[in-house]
């Protein structure tokens, strides 16, 4: 019963800090672009496809040429330094409580992208 407890809290922290994290910014600032898809309540990737498809329509009718550029962005979470994530945190206002939090789940452990699914190594319950 503990063990499923304690992995109900591992499934749930990650999106509770997320959760946490877009209401401070929203609420308090710098506020999260309407552009952003990822980490917005009601929004997804189609979404995104969808407005991209909507504005290059549009564009093409009012005779205006469209270029599309893709980036992969691949191993872009594990290429910033930690140290700059919490930087920034700081000058945006973030609580301490959030930011301890933060670092205290992300201390000591590997995020994997492998066959189209996330892992999180090292990371065993709330600390």
């Amino acid at each position: 019963m503990l063990q499923t407890f304690s992995s109900k809290i591992e499934e749930a922290l990650p999106q509770l800090l997320a959760a946490r994290l877009v209401q401070h910014f929203e609420e308090i600032g710098p506020g999260l672009s309407e552009a952003q898809y990822g980490f917005r309540a009601g929004r997804s990737t189609v979404d995104a496809l969808d407005a991209l498809k909507t504005r290059t329509t549009e564009a093409v009718a009012r005779g205006q040429v469209v270029l599309a550029v893709s980036f992969d962005v691949a191993k872009a979470f594990n290429s910033l330094p930690f140290e700059t994530i919490w930087e920034a945190l700081r000058y945006h206002g973030v609580p301490t409580y959030l930011r301890s939090l933060l670092e205290a789940y992300f201390q000591d452990i590997e995020v994997l992208w492998a066959m189209s699914q996330w892992s999180i190594r090292g990371w065993s319950g709330v600390r």
